[in-house]
């Protein structure tokens, strides 16, 4: 096909055309696809044409420099020529030479001007251009990157169902609910973990000590007088625990090194006996039943006795909240690291226990359970934004799918509220 050597390339073409080949070798500025061919330049029709373009258009010492090169290092050229190429020849436009190279089997403009130059360089060094390999091995690589793509994606949708296994089948129901902003926290006041009414006021655990060792003896707010103080128990000199069940307190502790649990209703106060277990004794609740939690072991207070729903190797998490059961699984929350990495746990009372991790759930931070009268069959939870303890909203429900057999309302609470929230 005869050219038209006018319209060819104009000498200020060629000065741009220059200064672009002697950063060959150089990163260059970000590649605009959708920038159009100048009009004055020659777009070629087929690769033979493409060499007998470059050798019109290029420097003599830029030739030899190619030619001096071995053919790994023309990758030097993908941002220099390969992109003036791309840009000025219409790889990205769907110019006659790209039309070309798609009847090829190549499609990607890259790859267009990757075989460009290294067909470029074989003919310098009359070396067979093999069209035909160099195409396969440009389509052996779509073909691993899609097969790769197939593989990521299949591992993306197993880790999603992963998840979903391990989140206990809820799910979040978004819905139109009051937003309730919580002041930031100002000091280091007492961290309550759990709340239950009782007599004319509220019965609390507040965690004392640091997260590896900590106790969550009670505390009393009556609502009479907007006052919160420490609850006293004076058979127990140290108490680790408490919680209400139907009705009757109960406060877990030692004395002289003694495991002591004392029960307290409006009328009278029993010192209960306790099993016997050599870790330490965390009261937790099964509805209307206490629960208490060892190290190893569960048992549920039926009556006057303990019957045992837990023996075995498992080592129960050392929850913060009073552990809870629901159904055939008992849940804690234990306190984390350094206030972050609050983690969920059930262990689930089968034929062969497990016990399972929700892992590290910052949600679950800062949370009281309120006993009844609440919405039955739900599970709420907050989200909490970080550890900076700034402004913070209770989100949406979230909804399990298999509902709970009892209430277990989950809410941010601080010491600072306390005195006027629950009035």
């Amino acid at each position: 096909m005869k050219r038209n050597l006018i319209s060819r390339l104009p000498v200020l073409g060629s000065l741009l055309l220059f200064v672009c080949l002697s950063a060959s070798a150089q990163v260059a500025p970000n590649e605009e696809q959708a920038q159009q061919p100048a009009p004055e330049i020659y777009i070629p029709t087929d690769l033979e044409d493409c060499f007998a373009e470059l050798m019109r258009i290029l420097k003599p010492e830029d030739i030899q420099a190619m030619r001096d090169r071995t053919e790994a290092d023309l990758i030097e050229y993908h941002f220099g020529m390969g992109m003036w190429m791309r840009n000025n020849w219409g790889l990205w436009q769907g110019s006659r030479l790209s039309e070309w190279f798609n009847a090829k089997g190549i499609r990607h403009p890259d790859d267009m001007s990757g075989i460009i130059l290294n067909s470029f360089w074989r003919h310098l060094h009359g070396k067979d251009i093999d069209l035909d390999e160099q195409v396969k091995t440009y389509q052996a690589y779509w073909a691993q990157q899609q097969q790769q793509a197939k593989q990521e994606q299949q591992r993306a949708d197993g880790a999603v169902r992963r998840i979903g296994a391990m989140v206990m089948g809820m799910s979040l129901e978004r819905s139109k609910a009051a937003t309730v902003r919580l002041p930031r926290r100002k000091d280091d006041g007492l961290r309550a973990r759990y709340l239950a009414r009782y007599r004319n006021g509220v019965l609390l655990a507040i965690r004392q000590g640091d997260v590896e060792a900590f106790t969550t003896p009670g505390y009393f707010l009556d609502l009479q007088h907007r006052s919160l103080h420490p609850i006293r128990v004076p058979e127990i000199a140290e108490v680790h625990s408490a919680v209400v069940a139907d009705g009757i307190a109960y406060f877990s502790g030692v004395s002289g090194g003694t495991p002591l649990l004392m029960a307290i209703s409006e009328r009278k106060r029993t010192r209960l006996a306790l099993p016997v277990e050599s870790s330490p004794l965390v009261l937790g609740l099964d509805g209307a039943n206490l629960l208490a939690v060892y190290g190893h072991a569960i048992y549920r207070r039926e009556g006057t006795r303990w019957v045992p729903i837990y023996r075995g190797r498992i080592e129960l998490p050392r929850s913060g909240l009073p552990p809870r059961k629901f159904g055939h699984r008992v849940f804690f929350r234990d306190e984390g690291q350094g206030e972050n990495e609050k983690r969920l746990w059930w262990l689930e009372l089968a034929s062969k226990p497990r016990l399972i991790a929700l892992g590290a759930c910052a949600c679950l931070g800062h949370k009281i359970p309120l006993d009844p009268p609440f919405p039955k069959g739900e599970v709420f939870a907050r989200e909490n934004p970080g550890a900076d303890d700034s402004d913070q909203a209770l989100p949406p429900s979230t909804s399990p799918h298999r509902s709970a057999s009892k209430a277990a309302w989950v809410r941010s609470a601080r010491s600072s509220l306390l005195r006027t929230a629950l009035t």
